[in-house]
């Protein structure tokens, strides 16, 4: 074996392990925002700059009392989320939201409409206007599964001029498809063909890098999951590898999948000794179990896309979890968020963030609980860039995140006042190049 090899070998078993003792656990910043919506919600982040890293605005994609899409936008002050500008386009009623950022003033929301219509809208953030609607591009019949409602939807950016969605089509199969981006004064555009993953559900979405995302998703009727990776040029979509996990995942709640990526150039005396660095690639997912128990299950993935499992530590019986979310911070921190029920009286649901399973061999996780006196019907999680800064290379920095909770009052079927609560988070983190 050479020497490349033998690094990427040892780097890619031991970066998650590794860095898990270098990190802190993420601090609840004393900052927050919170807007009414009756359906489906979304968040993304814009893209920091060189000069300033950090994430200028967050932006949520929420519906109104008629289901209608709604954009807002905040500009994060480091102090607090001011309000800086709300869209209300009206519209179809909005079945599936999903959004992310491009760079830093520009966000892309994807929504599937009750006509099974896919819509990608460009938006341009900051100014005297605070956000507006740049221009559309829709596509028929590409949503409404048949047994599934609502249908699933993600969006990804790979690159400041491209996207990817990944949904389920109309007959309920993964459909994946790239979009060209590269002049927001036009529509988007797609690119090349769509990758057909057959009958799927609970989909989401993460970037590897600017040419390779990865999805989780569940076969319809069982407890499979199913990882893929997938390439995307401007030809189109290509399978690079699949894991299939028989039997890992709960059936009746949802969201029971997320999945967070990312690569991170890692460096040291690895292998033989001498110093080197390697690009290291994962990614991970944490699931909700058939008993109700969160379970993050990490991988590896190779520069060809072939996808190994590094751990996957059991599952904790104490906790009874409702749904999960994901992201992937700098250095492959993997932030995993989910929230339980407490017991009768006091039936409070708290939210968890933090790492859990970190060692990779056992049960252990680092989370801080926001007691909410309601039910909670999704969770949400993006990154928001850092302080890194070049001046300070080898210092640690603070990695921002932000989530967001659904939350109702009422009975599940019968929810009323529902609300996306947006936190804000602080991670510490330590520079892979050490």
């Amino acid at each position: 074996m050479n020497r490349f090899a033998l690094i990427q070998a040892a780097t890619a078993s031991l970066t998650l392990m590794t860095a898990a003792a270098q990190a802190q656990a993420p601090q609840l910043l004393k900052y927050s925002a919170s807007i009414a919506t009756t359906g489906p919600a979304a968040l993304a982040t814009t893209n920091g700059t060189f000069h300033d890293p950090r994430s200028e605005y967050v932006v949520a994609a929420t519906t109104d009392t008629k289901g209608k899409l709604v954009v807002t936008a905040w500009q994060d002050t480091t102090k607090a989320l001011k309000q800086v500008g709300q869209s209300d386009l009206g519209g179809n009623k909005v079945e599936a939201l999903a959004a992310t950022g491009l760079d830093a003033s520009h966000i892309v929301t994807a929504d599937i409409d009750d006509q099974g219509t896919l819509y990608i809208k460009t938006w341009t953030i900051g100014g005297s206007a605070g956000i507006a609607l740049l221009n559309t591009e829709s596509v028929l019949n590409t949503g409404a599964p048949l047994y599934v409602e609502p249908p699933d939807l993600a969006v990804s950016a790979t690159s400041a001029t491209q996207v990817v969605t990944a949904l389920q089509d109309a007959n309920g199969d993964l459909s994946v498809q790239a979009w060209s981006v590269s002049d927001t004064s036009t529509a988007p555009m797609p690119m090349g063909s769509a990758w057909n993953g057959g009958p799927a559900n609970q989909v989401s979405m993460a970037v590897i890098d600017s040419a390779t995302v990865i999805t989780a998703a569940t076969l319809p009727f069982t407890n499979t999951l199913v990882i893929t990776t997938l390439g995307v040029d401007s030809s189109g979509v290509h399978l690079q590898d699949q894991k299939t996990l028989p039997g890992v995942v709960g059936g009746g709640l949802y969201p029971s999948v997320s999945i967070g990526a990312g690569s991170e150039l890692v460096g040291g005396l690895i292998g033989d000794g001498l110093p080197g660095v390697t690009e290291v690639r994962s990614a991970f997912t944490p699931i909700v179990t058939a008993s109700e128990n969160i379970e993050v299950i990490y991988w590896n993935i190779s520069s060809s896309g072939k996808i190994s499992e590094v751990a996957h530590p059991p599952g904790n019986p104490d906790i009874y979890i409702q749904a999960t979310a994901a992201c992937m911070l700098p250095t492959n921190v993997p932030i995993s968020v989910y929230f339980d029920q407490s017991a009768a009286p006091d039936s409070a649901y708290d939210v968890y963030v933090g790492w859990y399973g970190r060692s990779g061999k056992e049960s252990e996780y680092t989370a801080l609980p926001a007691t909410l006196h309601n039910g909670i019907s999704s969770l949400l999680a993006v990154t928001a860039g850092t302080n890194y800064s070049a001046l300070r290379p080898y210092s640690d920095y603070d990695a921002y995140f932000i989530t967001g909770a659904v939350t109702y009052t009422g009975t599940s079927g019968t929810e009323t006042d529902a609300t996306l609560q947006i936190r804000v988070w602080s991670n510490q983190v330590t520079p892979s190049l050490l």
